[in-house]
């Protein structure tokens, strides 16, 4: 239907003042209507303001309707669009907005029809009955639009969202699935040498032969323990059966001992081993797990790097937060497993840089290297010069305990020069 240019009402247009007049005792109304309905919509819990929204604009639209007698069916009612974006916000569903409208709706006539009944006018009272109708459809078709535009691209937003856990969840599986075969790989490898070792053992004709045997067994079974282990670290991790404890200790301290520690299989293979930090940098966190982490990139690094060195730095950082990395000279990881390795950590890269910039080792001394080995269990007992199979496992290790330490993993690798690991934790967990 289109727009008519009916005859001057001038009650109609004393119905528009009178309406302006009573806006709030209709907004009153409409809110008391909304409060009492059967089905209570969420809207009645918003307060003054934040509750009327866009109606009261929606009320200056039709007072302007009424003045011009526009009785087309689709009259100018432009702020309903954003009263279905706010009840959107606002988490009402499309069936408690609509019923919003209808509770306005009654509202409106019934003020009509009190203004009519001290003069009847059936052509005035048609007429507003009308056009008011117009204004109300019109306020629910846009902001019915504007809902469930906002509604589908809140879908497409989870869709996509989903999507990216999917193909996170199918590759971490892919992952995982090389890990495991690396290491049942690993584990056949050793059993290998124990079953063969046995066999020259039952037929050894000499005393050092024996106990060349003996020490083949005995290293190849520390293997087994050690990848048996991280396995078992890597299920319960990944089961949550892990929580973070909160103590304080002296970062510095626990660094300089897996130095320490370490230098016996630094200076087998003739590597330089280095530590740079200050004497003291106490944090509160979990301290066997901060362990773990070091120890597996530590040990990892010394096992790959036969030329250089590794070196092991620590500082303080803004916000709250500290950080270490292990650096060396080995030989960097090949671009296949390099790029994996750098896929997983991206987003946990992006946020160690911004938290803050990751130590500076000074300059001149090492390069980087050498992926993340296997994991080594926080076992004092264990001889740090057990070789470390697993590499995947390992990383996995490192990853799911810094996930659990709230702390970010960045990696840099060259082909030929090395791989630094960067840390970054909160220095303590207080709220």
């Amino acid at each position: 239907m289109t727009a008519t240019s009916p005859p001057t009402l001038p009650n109609l247009n004393a119905l528009a003042v009178h309406l302006l007049k009573r806006r709030e005792t209709i907004l009153a109304s409409w809110r008391r209507r909304v409060d009492h309905a059967p089905h209570n919509s969420n809207a009645a819990k918003l307060a003054g303001r934040e509750f009327y929204d866009h109606v009261p604009a929606v009320l200056n639209e039709l007072h302007a309707a009424l003045v011009r007698h526009d009785t087309s069916d689709h009259p100018a009612v432009q702020s309903a669009s954003g009263h279905g974006a706010h009840r959107w916000q606002q988490g009402l569903d499309l069936r408690q907005m609509t019923r919003e409208w209808g509770h306005l709706h009654q509202a409106l006539l019934r003020e009509v029809d009190g203004f009519a009944g001290s003069s009847p006018d059936a052509e005035m009272l048609s007429t507003a009955h009308r056009i008011i109708s117009a204004v109300i459809h019109e306020g629910v078709t846009q902001s019915v639009c504007e809902f469930h535009r906002l509604q589908r691209l809140e879908a497409e937003a989870r869709a996509k969202d989903l999507e990216q856990i999917l193909s996170r969840h199918v590759e971490e599986g892919r992952s995982r699935g090389e890990s495991l075969r690396a290491a049942s790989h690993d584990l056949r490898g050793s059993l290998s040498i124990i079953r063969s070792a046995a066999d020259i053992l039952d037929g050894a004709v000499n005393e050092d032969e024996r106990v060349e045997m003996v020490g083949l067994i005995r290293t190849a079974a520390d293997d087994l323990r050690a990848m048996l282990t991280s396995l078992l670290d890597l299920a319960r991790l990944e089961a949550g059966l892990e929580e973070r404890r909160d103590e304080p200790f002296d970062a510095a301290e626990l660094l300089r001992e897996l130095c320490r520690t370490s230098r016996p299989l630094a200076d087998s293979k003739r590597l330089k081993l280095a530590a740079h930090g200050p004497v003291s940098l106490a944090v509160r966190g979990d301290r066997l797990k901060v362990r773990r982490i070091v120890q597996n990139l530590l040990l990892n690094a010394l096992k790959y790097t036969d030329v250089g060195g590794v070196e092991v730095c620590w500082q303080g950082e803004p916000h709250r937060r500290w950080s270490f990395c292990v650096r060396d000279t080995g030989p960097g990881l090949p671009a296949g497993t390099a790029a994996n390795l750098e896929g997983e950590l991206a987003d946990v890269t992006s946020k160690a840089r911004e938290a803050s910039a990751a130590p500076e080792c000074p300059p001149g001394q090492i390069d980087l290297s050498g992926g993340v080995g296997e994991s080594r269990p926080e076992d004092p007992t264990l001889p740090a010069s057990v070789d470390q199979h697993g590499e995947g496992i390992g990383l996995a290790i490192v990853r799911r305990l810094c996930e659990l330490l709230d702390a970010t993993l960045e990696l840099e690798t060259q082909q030929g020069r090395g791989t630094t690991f960067h840390v970054v934790l909160p220095r303590d967990y207080d709220e």
